[in-house]
């Protein structure tokens, strides 16, 4: 997978919200296979996918919120017609 290696963790998730995959950064930092996420983030997921699918073509902003102690910036890069990649920063 892209970004495997990366220290930042990483995630693909489709406009549902599924996580379709994460690197180890991501699964490490979220457990498992990082299908949980944060509620800020699904939040900012289901909204940034909203804009998407009405035609929005403004570069999406980062969205910043805690998982657990820390608080982390997350940057959304479209991956095709229905996937965000999310860098967790």
């Amino acid at each position: 997978m892209l970004g495997e290696d990366t220290p930042y963790p990483m995630l693909v998730a489709a406009a549902s919200g599924a996580v379709e995959q994460a690197n180890e950064a991501a699964r490490s930092l979220l457990g498992g296979a990082a299908r949980v996420t944060p509620e800020w983030f699904a939040r900012a997921h289901r909204e940034l996918c909203d804009r998407l699918a009405d035609g929005v073509r403004a570069a999406p902003e980062p969205v910043r919120g805690p998982v657990g102690e820390r608080v982390y910036e997350a940057h959304p890069v479209r991956a095709g017609r229905d996937r965000v990649t999310w860098w967790l920063v």
